[in-house]
């Protein structure tokens, strides 16, 4: 999606502005180049089906769906890469992070995201090897995830037992209503029965569980009377404070009448403060990140438009003073991803709310027109407008990161006759807070 609309922005006709053009053109030819060619080998091991355990370095992405394939080198930095599915291995782990087993045996087949569900009750199944990710374990129950582009699947295993799906099944009847059966509630009751019998509590809970990761995981936990141990996780978020200095071209059209010319720009460099929130859609990766950041910042532009009046040759200034507060949504992916290291590219919008003073025009020589110097509020400047930034940065140790920012120009005006409109260029730096 992120290629497509860089391509069509590349193909629209001549932009207003001749420097974002450039920078699309890169991320376009890094964002594909980037995701495969891309490693990022972490401390782990593999298990073979002998039951000897290896240790060397898994190749560690964001796995958005189950792997299929996982490379595997004993040498970080040797060149031999094994690339093993689950048919050649028995599981694998990255240290601190993750553990996969692998699998052979009946998987559903039934969608089950509206609206793409069958008409009818489907428990078609196919015989597949595939790697389960580990959420929680303990005396009694593991439990385990599979995703891939048909569903969510979770699996159940008891102690030194096969896992077993857990079966959940939404579907169409015959007069097109949706209809969800949650048989995985049922397969819990009967591992309460037998490991916990009359916990009224946790029956209940087993009753109103959710299918999804917290709901089955705190249930596994709890029936594993405190001893569970989950895969250990890094915080899905840290917050952020940042600071940097912001070259700001402003640039506005002339529609008074006593000048000629049609456009006059002012470069201003100040200050901008920052704060937000990083989410992360794997955590111990950090391949993508969404980013929402607050920031404030001021410009004061002076533009001079020069004038003869009454023989006197002099300049008319513009002035105004514009103080901006912003929200800006970000996706930001690191092409280059270590743990000490990451260097990446991002972009999004920014929500600009700004209020003004000092608006006015004025001229330089007072004797030009009689005395009469100012002309207050000529201009009605927009408090609400929309910019488009991009940045790159590279980011320390998880805890400090240096980013250039660019946003092209953007108009805060909303009359036919004239405009007002910012570019911006920035180099800053943030702190990074949170247990990452």
């Amino acid at each position: 999606m992120i290629r497509n609309r860089i391509m069509l922005y590349l193909a629209s006709e001549p932009s207003r502005d001749m420097y974002l053009k450039p920078f699309c053109l890169i991320l376009l030819i890094a964002f594909p180049l980037a995701i495969f060619a891309q490693s990022n080998y972490h401390a782990g091991y593999i298990l073979k089906n002998n039951g000897d355990t290896v240790k060397g370095y898994i190749n560690y992405r964001d796995w958005q769906q189950s792997p299929i394939l996982v490379d595997f080198k004993v040498e970080k930095t040797g060149n031999q890469v094994q690339q093993l599915d689950a048919k050649a291995i028995k599981g694998f782990g990255i240290s601190g992070a993750e553990t996969y087993m692998s699998y052979t045996g009946p998987v559903s087949m039934d969608k089950t995201s509206f609206p793409d569900l069958p008409d009818g009750f489907d428990t078609t199944q196919t015989v597949a090897s595939i790697f389960l990710k580990r959420l929680a374990t303990g005396e009694h129950l593991t439990l385990f995830k599979h995703r891939d582009d048909i569903k969510t699947r979770f699996f159940i295993a008891e102690t030194a037992a096969e896992p077993a799906e857990l079966r959940y099944h939404v579907y169409y009847n015959p007069g097109k209503q949706i209809i969800t059966s949650d048989v995985y509630k049922g397969q819990f009751l009967w591992h309460i029965n037998k490991y916990a019998p009359a916990n009224g509590k946790l029956i209940a809970r087993a009753q109103q569980a959710a299918f999804d990761d917290a709901a089955l995981e705190a249930l596994v936990n709890q029936l594993n009377a405190g001893q569970a141990v989950a895969a250990k996780r890094q915080s899905g978020a840290r917050l952020f404070v940042g600071i940097a200095l912001v070259n700001t071209d402003t640039k506005v059209n002339d529609v008074h009448n006593f000048t000629t010319t049609t456009v006059s720009t002012y470069s201003s460099v100040t200050p901008k403060i920052s704060l937000g929130v990083d989410l992360f859609s794997n955590p111990n990766v950090q391949q993508f990140i969404f980013r929402a950041e607050l920031s404030f910042g001021y410009i004061r532009p002076q533009l001079p438009y020069p004038v003869t009046i009454n023989t006197i040759t002099t300049n008319e200034i513009y002035s105004f003073n514009q103080y901006t507060t912003s929200l800006t949504p970000q996706v930001i992916f690191n092409f280059y991803n270590k743990d000490d290291v990451k260097v990446y590219l991002g972009g999004g919008m920014g929500l600009n709310y700004s209020v003004y003073s000092n608006n006015k025009f004025r001229l330089a020589d007072a004797n030009a027109n009689n005395g009469t110097t100012a002309v207050p509020q000529p201009f009605n400047l927009s408090s609400l407008w929309v910019n488009f930034p991009v940045q790159a940065g590279v980011m320390f140790n998880r805890k400090a990161e240096i980013s250039f920012g660019f946003a092209p120009y953007a108009y805060y005006t909303n009359n036919s006759n004239y405009y007002a409109a910012n570019r911006y260029m920035s180099l800053g730096v943030k702190w990074l807070f949170g247990r990452q």
